[in-house]
């Protein structure tokens, strides 16, 4: 079925937009793209494009997980919409109790699942679900904030308002109880940022690493220089008063869009000041000592995050043009290094 790139969401014509979350399950690739359609694939060379996850408020979906030990798909999106699926196709809507946009989601221990969003211009909110999504609770809430994703791992579930910059952290397995992370030591640009747990970086105690995107003009022009730094999740205290400083290869980043931590790679993708239109990869493989464009990595206009969802492959996740105009764009690579472009597939 042929998609349709059109100015909103709410139209029963199969739309698509950018691609906003993927994930491993059954056997097949799920990737979510902006206006709730699927695109299914097992190999990354055939493609389905799927129905839409129904009901979402403009039918948006910004993450999904997988749930109840592999046997359920979870969707979450704008409006508080939740959706759960046994099989892609039949979707069973749940009362998330916000009706906030979710914009991310994790799973936790014991089936556990948080969803987090928000407005910047009313409240941040975490929701739990101890069921696997289908019934919800709001344990965190804060005045004018907004939580555009949610972390878990080392017993800590961990977000951060992008309002203000600040993080928050619980380590109750319900996600209840949260509290605000004492400040780094260096202030987190809001231009990005990623946090990550590793059992050892650099040879040091197992901690979690927030990567922070410093500007150095204090203006929003750049350039930025990035930093890292532990933070121990037994007393969610900053392992040192100050941070462990790296200074990249690439000479600007002017805007750091997106990054994330998996198995010893750090990638982001840049907004150079040249030409703000065309995006590039960057990658580190030496926890951010010195960074590298890899090969056939171009993510175009809108670039969604780097995921990598069954253990042994990279995925990329963006859109050829703005949100809800043009088609996902999703490009794979088995090490971070060389990448090739999977969909739209070639024609």
């Amino acid at each position: 079925m042929p998609a349709v790139a059109r100015g909103d969401c709410t139209d029963d014509a199969l739309e698509l937009g950018a691609a906003m979350a993927v994930v491993a399950f059954r056997g097949d690739y799920y990737v979510f793209a902006w206006c709730g359609a699927m695109v299914v694939t097992r190999d990354w060379v055939t493609f389905t494009v799927s129905r839409k996850v129904p009901a979402f408020e403009a039918g948006v979906v910004n993450g999904a997980v997988v749930v109840d030990g592999g046997q359920t798909l979870l969707a979450v999106g704008d409006g508080g919409g939740v959706a759960t699926s046994p099989d892609g196709v039949t979707w069973t809507l749940h009362n998330s109790t916000v009706n906030s946009d979710l914009n991310g989601v994790v799973l936790g221990p014991n089936n556990t699942v948080v969803a987090v969003g928000g407005d910047q211009y009313d409240s941040a909110v975490a929701v739990v679900s101890a069921d696997g999504g289908r019934t919800w609770t709001k344990t965190f809430e804060i005045s004018t904030g907004l939580f555009a994703d949610v972390h878990y791992s080392l017993g800590v579930f961990l977000t951060m308002d992008t309002v203000t910059s600040r993080l928050y952290a619980t380590t109750s397995s319900a996600a209840t109880q949260w509290r605000a992370v004492p400040p780094t030591p260096t202030p987190i640009s809001k231009s990005a940022w990623v946090a990550f747990s590793t059992p050892g970086w650099s040879g040091q105690d197992q901690a979690w690493v927030v990567l922070q995107i410093i500007d150095n003009s204090g203006g929003g022009m750049g350039p930025f220089s990035l930093t890292l730094q532990r933070l121990y999740p037994g007393n969610l205290s900053w392992a040192h008063p100050q941070p462990l400083s790296v200074q990249p290869a690439l000479t600007r980043f002017d805007n750091f869009i997106t990054s994330t931590y998996v198995d010893g790679v750090l990638l982001g993708a840049v907004m150079p000041s040249t030409d703000p239109s065309q995006l590039f990869l960057a990658a580190s493989y030496d926890h951010g000592a010195t960074w590298h464009r890899p090969a056939g990595a171009e993510p175009e206009v809108e670039c969604q995050g780097f995921f990598k969802p069954n253990g042994t492959q990279w995925v990329f996740l963006g859109g050829t043009s703005t949100y809800y105009a043009g088609l996902p764009l999703v490009l794979t690579s088995p090490d971070a290094r060389t990448w090739t472009r999977r969909y739209p597939p070639a024609t």
